[in-house]
């Protein structure tokens, strides 16, 4: 995964409930594009 560390200032707040911030980063794995394997 990736860990990222914003100033609070450039933070938006989404209107989401903790279960619903939850399903929108598990789901969102899911819908990323696949990443084609390298050639070593």
């Amino acid at each position: 995964g990736v860990f990222i560390i914003i100033p609070k200032k450039d933070a938006i707040e989404a209107d989401l409930t903790v279960e619903e911030g939850l399903k929108a980063v598990i789901s969102g794995g899911l819908l990323a594009p696949e990443q084609s394997p390298l050639d070593t």
